[in-house]
């Protein structure tokens, strides 16, 4: 039954001109057959691609930003004895909600 089928374009693998050849076909069934591995497309990569692009300015010299950034970074983070106080609040207030988790205070009827 499926030999008439295919030979009329109908049936299991039949187009309507009749059967595709295997190479053409995708595990679907339908559409395009899928690309070669080296044509699979590929996102635009900036440091790959680097060699493609002529620089247009020299390079600027960072040192006085990276020195600002530095500088700001060690204003903005406070010293080891506030860390260190400051985690043992955060310990403490993790033991009291996890005690409270495990063991919820009853509810009061008035």
């Amino acid at each position: 039954s499926s030999g008439i089928n295919a030979e009329y374009g109908r049936g299991r693998g039949g187009g309507p001109r009749g059967p595709r050849p295997a190479g053409i076909r995708q595990p679907g069934g339908y559409g395009p057959p899928p690309l070669p591995p080296d044509m699979i497309y590929k996102s635009f990569d900036p440091l790959e691609s680097k060699h493609l692009f002529q620089r247009v300015a020299p390079e600027k010299d960072d040192t006085e930003l990276s020195q600002a950034i530095i500088a700001k970074n060690q204003e903005l983070t406070p010293p080891p004895e506030e860390l260190a106080i400051l985690q043992e609040q955060v310990s403490k207030l993790t033991s009291i909600v996890d005690t409270l988790v495990v063991c919820p205070v009853p509810e009061v009827d008035f």
